[in-house]
């Protein structure tokens, strides 16, 4: 539940000069966040609690100003750090209640609600958080989206995502850390389109090979974008979508840079090498053949292309120059495939510098 305890962070450590105790209950309500105190353990989870003084004079401002309830804040988190999570929940609800717009006391109800597997609590307050608050449903939204953690999960989601909520666009704009959790959410995407784009879907596809999940990420590409427009082995000769396309890379000492219907510049510093882009592929048992127009043509045999399993197994990994036709025989052990293009320029008395165009994979 990182997302809500981040915005409590916010506020723990935040630093607010003390004011005469005759100011009003919503001044003191305000200067009572000042006694907040977050500590990150070592596992790197993150707890709030209350330095001495800070609960008196949070129900102190309440006592002056029944509307001033981020002082119930203050004195729910002091509650529910001392275990009394009864008079917790009363109390954040009570608080709400009085103040629906109130973000504290909402974050500390989605997190419970989340904690305790309870959707049908959490759905509603990030409603109320999206209307009164925009700025902080992408907060809330990655919180809810770690309970695809676990099993039966996922049918919620869907339920709640077809309502199409406000902030339906927002939820598929990031993935989950969690292996389990990233391909549930996958599973969630096949069972409902609601609220996604192809920017949202390229995300997911991100996170999914970020995480391994290759077929996955193919499968949801041609499924979901590419459809019946989907290239052969799902090679692109452009960069627009990647790594389901080239993945450029640009450092100081190599890159490689699309300039438009299909054709790249590329550079290389002087006594240096490796990649300069890469695309997976989805291949079945072959033989296969990269290539492309060169220019200058002596540049060609400094431009070197790899295939391998993207899983790190199976097929060999020697880089074959492009002077003349890459080729590869595939088993087509794997789910996918790496094609890697790298720059050599070690033995190189200046920059390496090529124009390439017309690049083809095919089957031979």
């Amino acid at each position: 539940m990182a997302a809500p305890l981040l915005l409590l962070q916010g506020h723990a450590n935040a630093e607010m000069g003390l004011g005469p105790l005759s100011w009003n209950g919503f001044w003191q309500a305000d200067i009572s966040r000042a006694f907040l105190q977050g500590e990150q353990a070592e596992d790197g989870t993150f707890s709030v609690s209350v330095r001495e003084g800070g609960e008196d004079l949070a129900v102190n401002a309440w006592r002056q100003e029944p509307l001033a309830t981020d002082g119930l804040f203050l004195v729910a988190v002091q509650m529910r750090e001392d275990g009394e999570l009864d008079q917790f929940e009363r109390l954040i609800s009570v608080g709400s209640d009085l103040d629906k717009r109130n973000r504290l006391l909402a974050t500390l109800q989605l997190e419970k609600a989340v904690l305790d597997d309870d959707l049908d609590a959490a759905f509603p307050i990030l409603d109320r958080i999206a209307m009164a608050h925009p700025s902080l449903v992408p907060d809330m939204i990655s919180s809810i989206k770690q309970v695809l953690v676990r099993e039966g999960t996922v049918e919620p989601l869907r339920r709640v995502l077809e309502t199409e909520p406000v902030w339906v666009g927002q939820f598929w704009n990031g993935v989950p850390p969690q292996p389990e959790a990233l391909r549930r959410l996958y599973q969630l995407r096949q069972q409902t389109d609601v609220g996604t784009s192809d920017q949202s879907d390229a995300i997911l596809i991100g996170g999914l090979v970020n995480a391994g999940f290759y077929g996955d990420a193919l499968d949801l590409w041609r499924e979901s974008i590419a459809g019946e427009n989907a290239a052969p082995f799902a090679f692109r000769q452009d960069a627009e979508f990647p790594p389901i396309s080239w993945q450029l890379v640009s450092t100081g000492q190599r890159a490689l840079s699309a300039r438009g219907e299909g054709r790249y510049e590329l550079y290389a510093q002087q006594y240096s090498d490796g990649e300069v882009a890469r695309q997976l592929l989805q291949l079945e048992p072959g033989r296969y053949r990269l290539s492309a127009d060169i220019s200058p043509a002596n540049a060609a045999e400094r431009v070197e292309a790899r295939l391998f399993c993207a899983t790190g197994n199976g097929d060999d990994a020697e880089p074959r120059a492009l002077d003349s036709s890459a080729v590869w025989e595939v088993s087509g052990d794997c789910d996918a495939y790496w094609l890697v293009l790298d720059a050599n320029a070690w033995e190189q008395r200046s920059a390496l510098r090529a124009t390439i165009t017309n690049f083809s994979f095919e089957a031979i």
